[in-house]
């Protein structure tokens, strides 16, 4: 996290985000497979992960090849294909995952775990793990004091910059039961299985629960109550797996980034 609070610091205050994206895409990848995994990659290997998961190139995108009908053809998906096989090689074979070991038939193979895990990091890890750092970067404003030392109060600041600034903007839900919504406040029902998206976004910034929402204050009463990272009330369904490491990774970013700004005043 040094280096990427040295490297935006020497680009501005705040700093062109597309001038630093490759370097905040790279400490994402490297961060989340050495905490997650214990893998410390090589140049060639982030490079290899950083094009799966992070290009807008359809066929090397893994996110893209997932989704249709924006997918290529499988004919048209061999590099895909290609750096997949390197990011699973590099999952099962981590020290982690060295240490799995399925107890009953009913357990996932290793292979299978991996393959779990490699969509998880990319999608939701890497992806909602970048759009934190670009906001944490650049959006947290420049006078606010923050003592680095006190790690609960530089989370706090993590937490009211996802709320502010959602790193994942929606999440879909399948009804379990038949549900009642009010929308425009009217109520509505909807058989069970019916499809939900949410927008987090927008409830982070509901004024009925946030006062002043479009404010950033780190010191709110129930910044808690944020979607960012977990549903709250009745909807509790949707956990965000990651959530310990993300607010880690934010963490880290912000005192560094704090630590480069003082240093250099």
């Amino acid at each position: 996290m040094n280096q990427l609070a040295t490297i935006a610091n020497q680009h501005g205050n705040p700093p062109a985000l597309d001038d630093i994206s490759d370097d905040i895409q790279r400490t994402v990848i490297q961060y989340i497979m050495l905490v997650l995994l214990e893998i410390k990659l090589s140049p060639q290997q982030i490079s290899s992960l950083k094009t799966l998961f992070f290009s807008a190139k359809p066929r090397e995108s893994l996110l893209i090849s997932r989704v249709k009908p924006l997918a290529p053809s499988a004919n048209k998906l061999q590099e895909v294909k290609r750096l997949e096989e390197v990011a699973l090689n590099l999952i099962e074979n981590s020290p982690v995952m060295s240490r799995y070991v399925p107890t009953t038939e009913n357990d996932l193979s290793r292979t299978e775990l991996s393959t779990l895990l490699l969509e998880a990091i990319a999608i939701a890890g890497c992806l909602g793990s970048e759009s934190l750092l670009r906001s944490l970067i650049a959006k947290v404003p420049r006078d606010l004091e923050i003592d680095v030392d006190n790690r609960h109060e530089v989370l706090r600041v993590v937490l009211e910059t996802a709320r502010r600034h959602s790193p994942v903007n929606n999440i879909n839900t399948i009804a379990q039961t038949e549900t009642e919504v009010t929308i425009n406040g009217r109520k509505r029902k909807f058989p069970k299985g019916t499809l939900f998206s949410a927008n987090i976004g927008l409830a982070n910034l509901d004024s009925t629960v946030f006062e002043n929402p479009l404010d950033f204050n780190p010191h709110r009463d129930n910044l808690l109550a944020a979607l960012s990272f977990n549903s709250v009330g009745e909807a509790k369904r949707r956990e965000c797996p990651g959530r310990s490491i993300a607010e880690k990774m934010g963490s880290d970013l912000l005192v560094a980034l704090q630590c480069k700004t003082v240093k250099s005043q």
